[in-house]
């Protein structure tokens, strides 16, 4: 593939950059989310982040880059204080007219304090986290309408100081077949086959969970008009854990259901999405959750200058494959936000965020207010072609 793209890259492409840099300030009166008042500590803080996009194109490719790098800094805890970085790599070749290679990664090392708050909820002890993922993939041209897809991906995330913490090491690899038909120019169906298994190490880095999981998913996107949009999915799943209990292996499995149904609306001066879905994932914890998503979120435009928006969404968590409710847990979060725009380079947010989880084993509640102040400066996209 290599010899048949390096000598067309020079035929024609463009760079282009898009950096952008961020200082946010902050105050939350639980940021770690503990559920008990006498740990529950008031933190004020500075995140200064910057970003840059990097990518080119040509006629027979497309790789684009995201780099960012988050410096946090607060007042009362030091613990806290944390660099985390992020690196994402979006890349489609082009081999032929019905052949297409895609190589996609992401590299994240950053915290369990931002890393577990939609699944497991384990933050009250701060834990940096390692994430390494990369998706090769193909697509093959059947028709004009008509497409075959295949893809592999390799998941691997490593906690350090695991043994101060429930937190665990894990490795998802998952290969997936799928095949998509554009039935009429609104309507597209799809359907995929996915195999995936999964290993969790506990503190001696020893095999200690095995799931492995099978599922089959149709579904379709639908354009119902220039502005308004929706898809849904329905599958269903077979989930078998191999774990570790009293000293002896055990087995269980479950059929399981997934779905998901959006819409999203769009108007002169903004727009209305939401969302619900039921999904599996392996989580920090070792378990293997199901997790019920509701999402919602709205933007209005005011003028040219002042934009309102807001997000939301619940996460209903459990174990997929057994009845351990150690995991089982209720989380809530919402954030309204103002934004004025200086120019098209600058602009200010203020914002505020509301967030609750809820521990169904022991009745344990958490929650957390918290404001922000948000100021962005993002340079014009630098671009360069040569033909």
């Amino acid at each position: 593939m290599v010899l048949i793209v390096l000598p067309s890259i020079g035929e024609g492409r463009e760079w282009y950059a898009e950096p952008s840099v961020n200082i946010r300030s902050v105050y939350d009166d639980n940021i770690q989310l503990r559920t008990n008042d006498k740990f529950v500590e008031e933190e004020y803080g500075v995140i200064a982040s910057a970003l840059s996009r990097f990518g080119v194109r040509s006629e027979i490719m497309d790789i684009s880059t995201e780099a960012q790098v988050d410096v946090k800094r607060y007042s009362n805890n030091d613990d806290l204080d944390t660099e985390n970085f992020y690196f994402d790599l979006d890349s489609t070749f082009n081999v032929s007219e019905r052949n297409r290679f895609n190589l996609d990664g992401r590299f994240v090392m950053d915290t369990s304090l931002t890393s577990e708050l939609e699944d497991t909820g384990l933050t009250q002890v701060q834990v940096d986290r390692e994430l390494k993922k990369i998706t090769p993939g193909w697509t093959y041209l059947l028709s004009e309408t008509q497409t075959i897809e295949a893809s592999y991906t390799h998941n691997d995330v490593e906690y350090e100081d695991v043994s101060f913490s429930d937190l665990t090491d894990y490795r998802v690899d998952s290969v997936s077949l799928g095949y998509s038909h554009q039935w009429q120019p609104s309507t597209l169906y799809f359907m995929s086959l996915t195999a995936l298994s999964s290993d969790v190490s506990n503190h001696d880095n020893v095999t200690d969970e095995e799931v492995d999981e099978y599922s089959l998913k149709f579904g379709f996107d639908h354009e119902f008009s220039k502005t308004w949009t929706g898809d849904f999915m329905l599958g269903v799943r077979w989930t078998e854990d191999d774990f570790k209990q009293n000293g002896q292996r055990e087995k269980d499995s479950k059929v399981g259901v997934l779905f998901s149904l959006s819409t999203r609306k769009q108007f002169e001066s903004g727009f209305l999405e939401g969302g619900v879905s039921q999904s599996t994932r392996q989580t920090g914890s070792g378990n293997y959750l199901e997790i019920l998503h509701f999402k919602l979120s709205a933007e209005h435009r005011f003028s040219a200058r002042l934009k309102a928006n807001i997000t939301g969404g619940i996460y209903l968590n459990s174990s997929a494959v057994n009845n351990d409710d150690d995991d089982d847990r209720t989380y809530f979060i919402v954030e309204p936000k103002l934004s004025w725009f200086f120019n098209r380079q600058t602009s200010v947010t203020g914002s505020y965020r509301f967030r609750r989880s809820e521990f169904d084993r022991d009745d344990r509640t958490a929650e957390s207010n918290a404001f922000f102040v948000n100021l962005n400066y993002q340079w014009d996209k630098i671009a360069t072609s040569r033909f």
